[in-house]
């Protein structure tokens, strides 16, 4: 049975922090001294950690000393979907000191990536990644507890998209518009890169119109596993998510990447997680396969009617157009400082605008047909 370590916290100055993490990487059978161990966060976008949108700095800083302990030489990265340097969004999140100060080496992602290929994959078989997954001995995954408004949940597994460059992310939405191709893509790229240890950060998560756009939840946990599918699945149970309704973690469960059967799952610390719950928690509407099989046939005209469509508040709007930089069908456009035009028709509803908007100014909108006939979205 595999074993996920799970603790409740009263914030990012609890004194416990730091014992927990040590005992989870204790736990890895592992030998760190002289290797290289990299540090993979959450680094979405360049937004202060009080918005909740990226790992906090704490969990980082505290993985990053108690590895260098261990005589580990520590590396640190991300590729954030932002058409921006990684280096500079380390810079606006406030990592540049922290990494100095901790010893690490901070790694771009998008520089000189390579191809890597698994046959065995059921989906996709050759990944573009960056260059530093076959460089180092050991991957730490610091991922951040959020909802994901095309996912549905954001967590462990969904995290290690970052190793996908820059803006190449974009291309998977275009080529698996629907969640379930999506979500086993995601899984064929966890089959090649398996981090050793996964920590994730749900101190305060974030609930809503994730995975930039929700809003901070205080939830108090911190989750770590080694078995990514695990972890998810528990942190699921723990804000009332069905995790069989998780594209990404049903198919990473399919594909035998890990457990997703809570009866099946040894949880340590908190025995029990009814404990912890908070059926308070704001969800993405969660999917069946058989939902999956439907929506995956809807002709794209169809789809207009019921799919949640991608909306611009135009009083929060500072027409900076990452939204259209980033679209990868090429469904906005705009003139200079104006604020950009969708073209739903081609549209594809993989809220990648959403995503990537610094400044909060999209939102999914249900449409009339959706809230006529379900009273609620039905949609990604």
């Amino acid at each position: 049975m595999p074993k996920v370590y799970i603790e409740k916290f009263s914030g990012y100055q609890d004194e416990r922090i730091i014992p927990f993490i040590r005992d989870c990487i204790n736990s890895v059978p592992f030998d760190f001294r002289n290797k290289k161990v990299l540090l993979k966060p959450n680094m979405l976008m360049g937004k202060d950690p009080v918005h909740s949108i990226t790992t906090h700095p704490v969990i980082i800083e505290a993985a990053a000393r108690i590895l260098r302990e261990k005589g580990a030489k520590v590396l640190i990265g991300d590729s954030p979907g932002m058409p921006l340097p990684p280096a500079l969004v380390a810079r606006q999140l406030g990592l540049t000191d922290m990494i100095r100060k901790t010893g690490m080496e901070f790694v771009d992602f998008t520089r000189d990536p390579i191809r890597i290929t698994r046959k065995e994959n059921k989906l996709v078989k050759t990944f573009i990644l960056a260059r530093i997954v076959r460089d180092v001995d050991f991957i730490l995954n610091l991922s951040k507890l959020k909802t994901h408004v095309q996912a549905v949940y954001t967590g462990a597994i969904k995290n290690l998209f970052g190793f996908i460059p820059g803006i190449l992310k974009s291309q998977f939405h275009l080529k698996f518009p629907d969640t379930g191709h999506f979500g086993q893509m995601i899984a064929d790229l966890a089959l090649i890169i398996k981090p050793g240890l996964s920590i994730m950060d749900g101190i305060i998560a974030m609930e809503g119109q994730g995975p930039s756009n929700g809003r901070p939840k205080q939830l108090g946990l911190l989750i770590a596993s080694q078995d990514m599918v695990a972890l998810d699945s528990v942190a699921c149970y723990c804000i009332g998510q069905d995790p069989f309704q998780v594209p990404i973690i049903a198919k990473s469960f399919e594909s035998g990447l890990g457990e997703i059967d809570l009866s099946r799952i040894e949880v340590i610390g908190q025995k029990d997680p009814d404990k912890l719950r908070d059926r308070s928690f704001l969800l993405i509407p969660g999917r069946s396969h058989m939902h999956f099989r439907i929506t995956e046939k809807l002709h794209p005209l169809l789809k207009q009617y019921f799919i949640a469509r991608p909306v611009i508040k135009r009083k929060k709007c500072v027409k900076c157009h990452v939204c259209v930089k980033v679209c990868p069908v090429k469904a906005m456009s705009a003139s200079r400082n104006e604020v950009p035009v969708y073209d739903y028709v081609k549209c594809i509803r993989c809220y990648c605008c959403h995503e990537m908007c610094p400044e909060q100014a999209i939102f999914k909108k249900d449409n009339l047909m959706t809230r006529i006939m379900f009273g609620k979205s039905v949609g990604p």
